[in-house]
Formats: structure tokens, sequence, C-alpha cells
């Protein structure tokens, strides 16, 4: 056993020291993989027998099955989005075809994205035998570090010492440790890459400027690596990596080649139009000054297994100065679903209120009902440039009031909740102003929150409920007093009821329907008509309970013993909380009145009630 806890103590060791220390991100750049051998000396000889050469494989990535794969190139980009660092990385295989002249094929990876400190990576589509070029239920996992920052051999081991066994220790004796990884070869500022599946050949050029033939083509499905834009922002500095034969091949002992081969890299500049070649449209509706075109697919009508879906695609939108018949701005990589067609799917709307129309489209559907969201690019009137506003791109069910000058947003989070927001742009810049959301319980109710901004920048919160009438008609009284004559009556079934105040046995109410209207109505009109009797030890009063036909606590009813009429109802006791549990005891030995409901969760304070003899009615303990 005391030679197992060794051996594993020193396997602890080598496995963590040669794992990638925490990164933030990796270091774009060309990345190689690299097999290192490491020779230990001075382990303990109760671990190991002499002789003259032991090996331990520890691999940070499967080095040979990745030779087999023919994959021993990488290209990691950087870039960061919505705040987080974000790397994408190709791998560049060369795939054995003994009919080609070199060989082998040069293949490329489609870009596998994953956050900083998240080794799980998305595959994409598509072909071959390597792994890394299918997807895998949708994912890959890279276990361990397949990638190093260091452009050296990282050592960063500690050896395990038995005290006792010190002087038993054989010097001589070599462990060599072979780790694999993908190592820093040259770092190049990669801040993005664009995979070309739409487009059989983009010309890559030497300058950013079309008056020289370009010098190579990338072909469909392979990668450009993207450095940054160009000063007029029509043009991205890209390169072109490709895997290509030694001018020398070398001879196997069956007579086949080997799959020797370099990495070549083509830097220039790649106009953004031409990423979208043979694919622009114009569009139907311009500005004063602008005309557009616009790249994607038109919506199409799929009919698989009985559903039938309409979607299409903007992938991306040139704009063109009218004036001089000139392009001035091209935005790239949009990928927003649409329902119109190309041609028409952009709108012109003043989002910002500064005076100037700016670019809206229909972005995505959030699936849960109605949660829409658009794309907005707004203009810019010093840089005449239309720039993507992130805030309004965020919102659902976005609409633009241009006469108050008020932004509306609008969401649902299924059946039971919704919700609403209002937004104003103040010195430049969208503030929200109004917040409105609505929960509905396992009951009859309905919590309903409001936060309005106050002129001092802080906030203020009004929460109350709303209920939907039981009764078939609900009687409004303009007094908590059935005695007089209603005001109206109204449909309980088509009833929505906003409660504002209530008293003992009246909710204060107010209905749009079927006009606006205001009064106060009897609690039982929204509550189902099977309240039980609950066993108390109670004088004088009797206490009942209405549940819903879920079996959640709707209510609570107090009745006079003796006259047997109501005096108070508390409900509702759901909304907000778990399913609740009333427990009837007096088990404070005060001999006082009082109850308690308690939720199913731990963390939910129970509602203590306790009957307040002054004024004759239960209240809650902290009231």
């Amino acid at each position: 056993m005391r030679k197992l806890w060794c051996l594993s103590t020193l396997l602890f060791f080598l496995t963590f020291g040669y794992a990638q220390d925490t990164q933030e991100s990796l270091i774009p750049g060309i990345y190689v993989l690299h097999l290192d051998e490491t020779p230990l000396y001075y382990l303990p000889k109760a671990l190991f027998k002499p002789s003259n050469r032991s090996v331990m494989h520890i691999q940070t990535a499967p080095f040979r099955m990745l030779q087999d794969w023919g994959t021993q190139q990488a290209i990691v980009t950087c870039d960061t989005v919505d705040g987080s660092t974000v790397n994408s990385i190709v791998f560049l295989n060369a795939k054995a075809d003994t009919s080609a002249a070199a060989g082998f094929v040069s293949r490329q990876t489609q870009p596998l994205y994953f956050k900083a400190m998240d080794s799980t990576m998305r595959l994409w589509t598509t072909y071959g035998d390597n792994p890394l070029e299918r997807p895998e239920n949708g994912m890959f996992n890279l276990q361990g570090g397949w990638f190093s920052v260091y452009g050296h051999k990282q050592t960063e081991i500690d050896i395990w010492k038995d005290t006792q066994n010190e002087n038993k220790t054989i010097e001589g004796t070599t462990l060599t440790v072979q780790t694999a990884a993908f190592r820093i070869f040259r770092p190049i500022p990669f801040q993005s890459v664009i995979y070309n599946q739409t487009t059989d050949s983009i010309p890559l050029f030497s300058q950013a400027d079309t008056r020289n033939p370009p010098h190579t083509w990338f072909p469909l499905n392979e990668n450009l690596f993207v450095q940054k834009d160009s000063l007029d922002g029509l043009w991205l500095k890209t390169s072109r990596f490709e895997l290509v034969p030694y001018e020398r091949q070398y001879l196997m002992a069956s007579g086949g080649k080997t799959l020797r081969h370099r990495l070549k890299e083509t830097a220039g500049w790649v106009r953004k139009e031409d990423l979208y070649r043979g694919q622009w449209k114009g569009h139907f509706i311009e500005l004063p000054g602008f005309r557009f075109e616009v790249a994607g697919v038109d919506p199409y009508v799929a009919d698989k297994d009985g559903y039938t879906a309409t979607r299409g695609s903007l992938d991306a939108i040139k704009v063109i100065d009218k004036k001089r018949e000139q392009t001035v701005q091209v935005i790239t990589g949009i990928g927003a679903e649409i329902t119109e067609t190309l041609n028409r799917c952009l709108h012109f709307v003043d989002a910002n209120f500064d005076g100037y129309r700016d670019i809206v489209s229909a972005y995505a559907d959030g699936g849960a009902g109605p949660n829409y969201v658009n794309i907005f690019y707004l203009f810019d009137p010093a840089a005449k440039r239309f720039v993507y506003d992130e805030g309004l791109s965020a919102l659902s069910q976005v609409e633009v009031d241009t006469v108050n000058q008020v932004i509306r947003s609008a969401w649902r989070n299924g059946a039971g909740q919704h919700g609403a927001a209002k937004y104003r742009f103040i010195n430049g810049k969208m503030e929200q102003t109004y917040q409105w959301d609505q929960v509905w319980g396992m009951g009859y109710f309905v919590q309903e929150t409001e936060s309005a901004r106050q002129p001092d920048g802080g906030w203020k919160e009004t929460v109350s409920y709303g209920a939907e009438g039981v009764a078939d008609t609900i009687a409004i009284y303009q007094k908590p007093d059935d005695r007089q004559t209603p005001l109206t009556r109204i449909p309980g079934s088509n009833a929505y009821l906003k409660i504002r105040d209530e008293k003992p046995m009246w909710y204060y109410i107010q209905s749009d329907y079927p006009d606006s209207l205001q009064g106060w109505i009897r609690k039982e009109m929204v509550f189902p008509d099977n309240w039980e009797q609950v066993p108390t030890s109670f004088t004088r009063y009797t206490l009942e309970k209405v549940e819903s036909k879920y079996g959640n606590l709707l209510a609570l009813r107090i009745k006079d013993e003796k006259s047997g009429e109501p005096i108070q109802i508390i409900g509702p006791v759901d909304i907000g909380y778990p399913s609740g549990i009333l427990e009837a005891e007096n088990d404070n030995g005060d001999k006082r009145m009082n109850f308690r409901i308690r939720f199913e969760d731990d963390e939910t304070e129970p509602l203590e009630y306790v009957f307040d003899r002054r004024r004759k009615l239960f209240v809650k303990e902290s009231d």
C-alpha cells in the first residue's frame, strides 16, 4: 500500500507539473505540435527498478493520434466579445492521398470557438475521418492542456522522495517523461477568423487597393485570418495559410512518400465586399444620401416531417454614397434571420432621436413566444458610418416611439411571466426609465412590480396584485359596503382586476373591461367557493382555507363563530413563494391565537400571523 501511495503521488506531481498553467487566453499566432522528452534524475529506489532507461508517457495532447490525422499545426486568434476573451482555433490537416503528387491533401477545420478558461470547443459541420473535422454530438472536448503559451519546454515537476529510503536512492537512473502540446511558434495578432463557405474564390491583394492583380485567392472551405481593418474600414489585413510539400520527398520502406510538408503564409489585404462576391442585391428602400446592397439568402419554405419554417438570412450590408456612387461602408458577419425578402429587409428609423435615420433589421426569434430581437446600426454623423448598437439590439419586442421619443421593450418567460420596459436617450446614452414585471402564481393571482426612475436618479418600486374573477358576475361598489347599489356588474370570466388596495373583506380594483373603471369588490369574487375548515384551538373564531385545483394554498378566511359571518380574508398567500403549508397550532404557550404559513423550500421564511385584539384581526407579525 505504501508503494502504491508513493507511485500515485509521483504521478500526481508529474501530471499536474506538465499541465499548462491556467491562462486567461491563448496568445494568437501559429502553434506547432511538439513532443518533448525530459530526463529526470534521483528517483526513489522504492518506485523504480534500476535500468538504463524507463519511460512514462504523460501526454497533454494525443500526439500519436494527431500525427496519424496529419494534424501538426494550428492557428489561434484572440478577440473580445461582450467583455469576454474568445479564442478561435483552426487545425491544419494533411490528409494522406496517394493519388496526389505531394502524397497528401491540405485541409482546414472550421473555426472552433471557446471562451477563456473553457476547454470544451464546439465543432461545426463537416468531412473526413479526423474527429477534429466532424461533429461529435456537437462538441469536442480538448482534454488536458492541448496548447501551451510557452515556446520552449516547460518543466515544473516536484519529485516526491521517501526520507526513509533517501540513502537507497539510485543516482543515474533516468525517467524520461514524454509530453505533447501545441506550442507557440510565432505570435501574430490575429483578432478573428472568417470561414469561407459561400464564395468560390476571394482575392488577396498585396496592398489595400485593386490597382494590381491579386497574388493569391482563398478557395471555398478555407479560413481568412484577420489582424485588423484598414483606416477606411473597407479592407481587412488578412493571412492565408496552406500546407505545401517540401521539394524533396522522402521514400518510406514501402516505397510510398512520407507526409512531409511545411506551413506557408501569404499575407495581404482582402476587400470586405469580396467576401460576398456574386451575392450582392440592391435594396429597394434608400435614404436621401445613401443606397444599400445586401447579401444573404432570401426566405425559403422548408417542409419536413410536417413542419414548415420560413426563414432567410441577412449576412452583410453595403452602404453606397449616392452622390459619389462609391462604397463607403461594408458591414459583415451579421447573421440575422429574416422573414422578408432581402431587398426589403432593412428599415430606417431615427432610433436614438438625433435627427438621423438608422438601420434596423429583424435579427432572431428568442423562442419563448414573442421574444424576437432586432439589430440596430445607428448613424454617426461625424464618422458618416452606421455603428452597431449593442443596447438596442439586446432588447426584445422593441418599439421606437419617435413622437414621444421613447423606446419600449417587452418580453415573456413562458406563459407565467411577462415584462416591459421604457428607455430614453439622455445625453446621447440610452437609459432605462421604467420597468414592469408580471408573475402569475399557481392560483388565480398575479404579482405586478412597477419600478420608475425618479428625477434624482433613484428608483421607486410599487408592488401590486392582479386577479381573474371566478364568480360568473362581479358587482363593483363605490364603497366597501354591499348594502348599497353597485356601480356596475361585469362578467367575471372576462375580467382582469388590478388590486390597488384592500380591507379585511374587500379589494379596491381597477379594470379595463369593458371600459376603464374602478371600485370595491368582495374578496370572495376572486376565489373558488370550496372553503374548508381547519382544526384550531381558537376561541370565538373559525379558520377556513381554500386551495387551487393543484392543491396550492390560495387564501384563508376567518369567521366569527357565534354569528357565522366572515370577518377577514387573507390572500393571496402564494404569489412569489413556493407552495404554502398552513400550520395552525398554538405552540408559543402564551394563549395567543396565531398560525403560520410554512413554505416547501428551506430558504423562504414562513409567514407568521397573530391575532390583534385591538383591531380584532389577524395581522402579520412583522406588520
